[in-house]
C-alpha cells in the first residue's frame, strides 16, 4: 500500500481530526449477489470499469439515518477506478484521507457518466435520476455488463450503492482495506418462454405473434425506487417459433429485456398485459369470402391477475415467465414468474384466456 500512497501527496484537509497517521481512502468492491432457484452466485464489478462516488462527513456521535441532513460534503464527485487491485481516485490524482474522528457515508453509482444523463446526488435526497427512458425494443439491455454500457445497443445497467457511518473507530477493516461498496441494480429484466403442458399428437402448435402492452418506459428514480412513470408503450418481438411447441421444452418468445420497474396500481385502466396469437396447424375457419384461414387462438394475460407479480417486477429482479399452453377443452395459457438472475423472484400462477 505504501507505493499507492506515494502516487499523490495532495491531502484532503477540509475536515478536522487529520494527523500524520491518517489513512488514505480507498474502496473495496463487494460482489453483487445473484440468486436462482438452484444456487447462489456472485458477480464481481469489472476492474476495467469505473464508478462515481460522493462522501459526506458527520461528527462523532451522529448517524446518517438520523442526521444526514446535517452532513457536510467531504469528497465531491469523484471517478473511482482500479489499478493494481486498488480502487481510488486515480484519474483526478487526488488523495482523500480518513478523518480521525467522526464518520463518512458514501453514495456511489455506475456507470460514472450517469451524471450526464440526469443523475444527481445530495445528502438530503440521496441518488436521484430524473426523466430516465428505456427503449421499448425487445432485447434492449439484455447483454449489459455490471455498471457499463452495452457495446451493441447503447443501453445502460444502472447500479447504485449506499455505504453509511464508516469510522476509523469502529470500521478498522474499511480503513485498512477500503470502504465497502455493494451495488444493486436500479432496473429490472423480463423474459417470456413457452411450452406445451402436454404433447398434442394430433396438432402442431406454433406462436405467431406476441405483444407486451402498456409498459411504462420513462420515470424518475429516488429513494431506491421509481416513480412519476410516463410514456406507456408496447413491446412487440418476433417470436421466431418456426418449430412446433413441445412439452418439456421451452421456446423463447420474448428475449431478456431491461425495463423500468412498473408501478403497482390495480385501479389503472390500462394494465400491463401480454397478448399471444397461436395456431394448432390444423383448424381452419371461413373468412367470409369463401377462403379457409387459420383459426388463431388469441390469448391475453393481464399482469395484475395477481398483484404480487408486479411487486416482484421491481428493482434488481430478472423475471423469466414460464408459459404453458394448455390444449383440449378451450385453449388457455398459465404462467408463473421464476427467478433467472440477480435476485429471488418466485411467483404464483396467472391464467391467460
Amino acid at each position: 500500500m505504501a507505493g499507492v500512497l506515494a502516487v499523490s501527496c495532495a491531502k484532503n484537509d477540509r475536515m478536522p481530526g487529520l494527523d500524520d497517521d491518517a489513512k488514505e481512502i480507498c474502496f473495496s468492491m463487494v460482489p453483487v449477489k445473484t440468486v436462482t432457484r438452484a444456487a447462489t452466485g456472485f458477480s464481481n464489478f469489472p476492474t476495467d470499469s469505473a464508478f462515481g462516488t460522493r462522501a459526506y462527513y458527520l461528527p462523532q456521535g451522529k448517524s446518517w439515518l438520523q442526521t444526514h441532513d446535517e452532513a457536510d460534503l467531504y469528497i465531491d464527485t469523484e471517478r473511482i477506478s482500479c489499478r493494481d487491485g486498488v480502487w481510488k481516485a486515480w484519474e483526478s490524482g487526488k488523495s482523500y484521507w480518513w478523518p480521525k474522528a467522526g464518520n463518512l457515508s458514501f453514495y456511489s453509482w455506475a456507470p460514472y457518466n450517469l451524471l450526464d444523463k440526469g443523475l444527481s446526488v445530495d445528502n438530503k435526497n440521496g441518488i436521484r435520476i430524473s426523466g430516465w427512458s428505456v427503449k421499448n425494443t425487445p432485447g434492449y439491455g439484455g447483454s449489459t455488463n455490471y455498471g457499463g454500457d452495452a457495446p451493441n445497443d447503447g443501453s445502460t445497467d444502472i447500479l447504485v450503492a449506499g455505504t453509511y457511518d464508516v469510522s476509523s473507530a469502529t470500521n478498522a477493516d474499511a480503513i485498512a482495506n477500503g470502504a465497502k461498496i455493494q451495488f444493486s441494480h436500479a432496473l429490472c429484466k423480463v423474459r417470456f418462454v413457452i411450452s406445451l403442458d402436454s404433447d398434442d399428437t394430433d396438432k402442431e402448435w406454433r406462436v405467431y405473434s406476441v405483444a407486451l402492452r402498456d409498459i411504462y418506459t420513462q420515470g424518475d428514480f429516488s429513494g431506491g425506487m421509481w416513480g412519476s412513470h410516463s410514456n406507456m408503450c408496447d413491446y412487440i418481438p418476433d417470436p421466431k417459433t418456426t418449430e412446433p411447441l413441445k412439452a418439456g421444452s421451452f421456446t423463447e418468445i420474448f428475449p431478456v429485456t431491461m425495463m423500468l420497474p412498473q408501478p403497482v396500481n390495480p385501479s389503472v385502466s390500462r394494465k400491463p398485459r401480454i397478448e399471444i396469437k397461436c395456431w394448432d396447424g390444423k383448424t381452419l375457419v371461413d373468412d367470409g369470402k369463401g377462403n379457409k384461414i387459420p383459426d388463431y387462438s388469441n390469448l391475453t394475460g393481464v399482469l395484475y391477475g395477481n398483484t404480487t407479480e408486479l411487486l416482484r417486477w421491481k428493482e434488481g429482479t430478472n423475471m423469466t415467465y414460464h408459459l404453458y399452453l394448455t390444449t383440449g377443452n378451450g385453449e388457455y395459457i398459465e404462467f408463473d414468474a421464476a427467478t433467472s438472475d440477480w435476485t429471488e423472484a418466485d411467483g404464483d400462477n396467472i391464467y391467460m384466456r
